[in-house]
């Protein structure tokens, strides 16, 4: 099983005070969870809970196995969210390349509503000539060019 997948029941478990609870908040069912946190501990050759038919008990190793795995489980969330977030909201420099005369007309209109619609996103517009872009794809120094 996933190991985060695992850490993340058990701390879901713990959290919610019984395995039956945790069922209904993780999805899943009481054997699956059960498994994951038996698995943790044959894994780190320690018990983490102590059970019984009406409660769960953090043992002192699992207490501190808690506080990891909820430290890592909150930076694992921050890293998708950030991902997810630079996937939405794009930021950073694009660099765009025109021909002399095509830029004004044309590609300074289509940065402008690029900004209204990624603020975070800053444009490096340069004008060239148009020999100078075949040089530049021929040396991947660009990756498209338009010649309208």
């Amino acid at each position: 099983m996933n190991k985060l997948r695992a850490m993340r029941m058990f701390v879901n478990t713990v959290e919610m005070g019984s395995l039956t609870a945790a069922v209904d908040s993780l999805g899943s069912n009481t054997g699956a969870i059960s498994r994951a946190i038996a698995g943790l501990e044959k894994q780190l050759n320690v018990r983490l809970l102590n059970r019984s038919t009406r409660r769960i008990a953090l043992t002192e190793a699992g207490g501190r196995y808690l506080d990891r795995c909820t430290n890592i489980l909150r930076l694992v969330d921050t890293a998708e969210d950030e991902a997810q977030d630079a996937y939405l909201r794009p930021a950073g420099l694009l660099r765009v390349h025109t021909f002399n005369g095509i830029g004004q007309q044309c590609v300074v209109p289509c940065v402008a509503s690029y900004k209204r619609e990624y603020p975070d996103v800053s444009v490096a517009l340069t004008e060239i000539r148009s020999s100078l872009v075949y040089g530049w794809l021929d040396g991947e120094r660009c990756q498209a060019a338009s010649f309208c």
